[in-house]
């Protein structure tokens, strides 16, 4: 009764380290692929920005939806209904828009002096 007991204990270690050692293979495979898929992703974002670098800004807003769908469309038109609203609500208060883009041009050294004139 004793040597089956054993047997039955070694069985189920044997059992144990064969699940645990399929599970390493299928964790191996997973970061592999996650690898792979980054690695795809990283190339067709560098193919898409070489691609878009003399494009207008139009056709590189197309090239964004077509590549990332509805989401993107809906989060640049958000951001610039804010930037816009931010724009409006700190003109409306007094902001001295001359005084900013001098900063702005101070700060960056981008030239601002044909913004304001017509």
């Amino acid at each position: 009764s004793g040597d089956n007991k054993r047997e039955r204990f070694d069985a189920m270690v044997q059992k144990g380290r064969a699940k645990a050692q399929n599970l390493k293979q299928k964790g191996a495979a997973r970061v592999e692929d996650l690898k792979t898929r980054q690695r795809a992703h990283a190339d067709h974002v560098r193919e898409i920005h070489d691609e878009g670098a003399g494009l207008s800004y139009g056709e590189r807003l197309k090239r964004m939806i077509s590549a990332y769908g509805p989401l993107a469309l809906g989060f640049h038109f958000g951001v610039e209904a804010c930037v816009t609203g931010c724009f409006y609500v700190a003109i409306k208060y007094g902001l001295d828009v001359t005084s900013l883009l001098q900063f702005f041009h101070d700060c960056t050294g981008i030239d601002t002096s044909k913004t304001l004139s017509p």
